[in-house]
């Protein structure tokens, strides 16, 4: 069985690498030409699209600053003229009735059959509590039908408007629950999406989702995303093709906690990060979709199978003395602050979804909100309101050869890794277009770069490090024999020189990793660059005071390395850093288990933080069990004073291939503390049990659990951490630690 297909499709991409050079992206400036290209729809006040605009009628503004508009292009002509035009057709298969999903479908397939033309290619995901592509871009309008007509219908129950008011907290959280895991699979699909060229659409049929404060930041990640990949989202709201009222399906009890969204169960604390990392391969990432797009008759090819399923989870909820609330992954009760399986303090907290007072009302109103909010930002509509969807449908097909195509130049040069605003104008007409496009930020900035060069002679040289830092490689598996490397550093702040430029005080680190094999050949590399910019002088004092943390990830195939990485921050100084770097093969058909994060932070996973937009754009995957996230740290060296804690995760073929009705095996963590010299057992925390999510689909056991650094004296310690169920199934993996007074 192909490790593919044993996690959620969100997780591995069901697809080949597809080129990245062979295609520009329209909304990521151009690095040779700096331009900006923006796609813009222009209609009368009856909605019917003017041709005859020329380059003086638009005004563009980046980032409230008006911009010359250097060109324009009217795209009127068939696509077959051209490149390929992508259309996917996205179903929202949660909270929703069976009639109005069967009436979504069959408009889908006669939309399909009006649309077709040549040149013209469709897909088709749905999201049942997670993202999987049944139908991969292809002109075979038959078939695509077919696999439209299969109604997937969501194992949740449909909720009431009361259920989610706070009325019923666990309905509140579930729904949470379940609208993070959407804006990210919408952050998925576009992300997969960007790798194709010019415009894509996606034609989103849902009945919307409510918004609370804790959810915004999804919501922008998802826009930023869908801007960056240059993907234009037309949404269907199909609560408006309903034949009968809403109600909650036979069985299901909506005025009892066990009712409402039953089948999530105690997977509720689960947080769909983890579901939503790009596959990789040792060349680079993938893309959601199988196939090279275009090509003739034939293209993108056929059906894709697997995916599905939940994201993955498990655990129980973090103790320490508080109360397990039920449907969250424990049972009711006290939980013991022990270091044992997902302990954690108790100063984490409750949910923020608990906290009744940010629940917005759950109405059709606020639903149809947050479907406006994704088209209009991205360049799209909204189709509401009417059981005969055909003519909102064939204007989406219209469109596609009726907008414009704007250049222009920007008015600074690229940040990578930062969004700007966009605002079109025209005096003639009414004016869709998207909200904003991002600098992409690439594995290797510094690629040709003379900071690049002078790095990569620190690497490769013999000069001493004159800066003293710390770091740690741990890597978790995405696909057979291919891990996700996450370097994290420790740097002195005071490293980084600052000066002051334009009112502000500027300062800026580069960064060069490389991962040599043992014949001296490179597998891997990465290089970055980190602005930072400040205030005032007492700022730049304050951010002095303590350790800068970096962090990156990027693809590595399994093999022994020696990691070099180093860093500047000054003309005057750098540093450098070595370690030993070993991923185990993985047998796809055997139980693993992955690298070992240590952290000193952790989290309440879904609050609003700083650098959310940076792990968007950097494809950075959380490190989350449970309610809980892990920020792993740059060293794996402990204060006896200090809260340790460090994350795993445990890969279990024979999760996915239990039957309907079937038990799955029961779930450990052993952990023993060795002396690092001479191997003596020193602390035996014994086993801890891990809870599994009981949604089925993923093969991915995540764990946590708190380092017992009052269990240890002061000195250098080799951890053994061991991956176990009741079927007998093993694996072990080693670690490092040191405990300082």
């Amino acid at each position: 069985m192909n490790f593919r297909k044993l996690v959620s499709l969100a997780a591995a991409s069901l697809s080949l690498l597809l080129p990245a050079m062979s295609f520009g992206q329209a909304n990521v400036i151009r690095t040779e030409t700096r331009e900006v290209l923006v796609d813009a729809v222009v209609t009368d006040k009856k909605g019917t699209y003017l041709r005859d605009l020329t380059i003086k009628d638009f005004k563009v503004q980046e980032d409230g600053k008006d911009v010359v508009v250097t060109g324009m292009t009217m795209i009127t002509q068939s696509p077959a003229a051209k490149e390929k035009q992508h259309m996917l057709l996205f179903f929202d298969n949660t909270i929703s009735s069976a009639s109005s999903q069967a009436n979504a479908r069959k408009a889908a397939q006669q939309f399909l059959q009006s649309a077709a033309q040549p040149g013209r290619l469709f897909a088709v995901a749905e999201f049942n509590l997670g993202l999987r592509l049944t139908a991969n871009f292809t002109d075979d309008i038959e078939k695509l039908k077919r696999t439209v007509s299969l109604v997937q219908m969501s194992s949740a129950a449909p909720m009431s408007s009361a259920s989610v008011t706070g009325v019923n907290p666990q309905a509140a959280q579930a729904q949470a629950f379940v609208t993070r895991s959407l804006l990210r699979a919408i952050r998925q699909v576009a992300k997969s999406l960007s790798v194709l060229p010019g415009r894509k659409s996606v034609i989103f049929f849902s009945q919307g989702f409510g918004l609370n404060g804790d959810l915004q930041t999804e919501l922008k990640s998802a826009l930023d995303a869908c801007n960056q990949a240059n993907v234009a989202i037309y949404s269907v709201d199909i609560g408006g093709l309903d034949s009968e009222p809403m109600a909650p399906r036979r069985g299901a009890a909506p005025k009892s906690d066990k009712g409402i969204f039953a089948a999530l169960g105690k997977a509720l604390g689960s947080l769909p990060s983890l579901a939503l990392q790009p596959s990789a391969s040792s060349t680079g990432f993938v893309s959601m979709f199988q196939g090279t797009p275009g090509g003739g008759t034939t293209p993108g090819g056929g059906t894709t199978p697997g995916g599905g399923g939940t994201t993955p989870g498990g655990g129980t909820t973090p103790g320490g003395g508080g109360t397990t609330a039920p449907g969250r992954g424990g049972t009711t009760g006290t939980t013991t602050p022990t270091p044992g399986i997902n302990s954690a303090p108790s100063a984490i907290g409750s949910s923020p979804f608990e906290r009744m007072d940010t629940m917005l009302e759950e109405t059709a109103s606020t639903r149809r909100q947050v479907l406006q909010t994704l088209s209009r930002d991205t360049g799209g509509f909204v189709i509401t309101n009417s059981n005969d969807i055909a003519a909102g449908l064939d204007r989406i097909s219209k469109e596609q050869t009726e907008y414009y195509l704007l250049t222009y130049t920007p008015l600074k040069e690229a940040d990578p890794g930062k969004c700007h605003t966009l605002r079109v104008r025209t005096s003639r007409g009414e004016v869709r277009a998207r909200s904003g496009y991002c600098d992409s930020k690439p594995l290797n900035m510094l690629s040709g770069t003379a900071a690049g060069r002078d790095l990569e002679a620190r690497v490769n040289g013999n000069a001493a490090s004159s800066i003293q830092a710390a770091m740690q490689i741990p890597y978790f598996y995405t696909d057979a024999n291919v891990a996700r490397v996450s370097v994290a550093m420790e740097i002195p702040a005071t490293a980084i020189k600052f000066a002051k430029d334009k009112g502000k005080m500027r300062g800026t680190l580069n960064l060069l990793g490389i991962g040599y094999l043992a014949d001296g050949s490179v597998g891997s590399r990465f290089s970055d660059s980190v602005k930072l910019e400040f205030d005032d002088q007492k700022q730049v004092d304050a951010f002095a005071a303590k350790p800068f943390r970096y962090e990156k990830q990027f693809p590595m195939a399994s093999g022994d390395y020696t990691m070099k990485v180093a860093f500047s921050g000054s003309p005057d100084g750098f540093g450098k850093l070595e370690a030993p770097l070993s991923i185990k093969p993985y047998d796809e058909k055997q139980f693993s288990i992955s690298g070992i994060a240590f952290s000193k932070e952790i989290r309440q996973a879904g609050t609003l933080m700083a650098g959310g937009d940076a792990e968007v754009l950097e494809e950075r995957t959380p490190l989350v069990f449970g309610t809980i996230q892990v920020i792993p740290a740059g060293t794996s060296r402990f204060r006896k004073t200090e809260k340790g804690y460090f994350y795993g995760e445990i890969y279990d073929p024979g999760l996915v291939e239990l039957g309907p009705g079937k038990t799955p095996p029961d779930y450990g963590v052993s952990m023993q503390y060795l002396d690092a010299k001479s191997g003596e057992l020193k602390f035996d925390a014994g086993v801890a049990r891990v809870n599994l999510p009981k949604e089925p689909g993923t093969a991915i056991v995540p764990f946590g659990f708190q380092v017992p650094l009052d269990k240890l004296s002061e000195g250098s310690y080799k951890v053994v951490i061991t991956g176990l169920n009741s079927l007998g199934a093993k694996a072990p993996q080693a670690a490092t630690i040191e405990v300082t007074p």
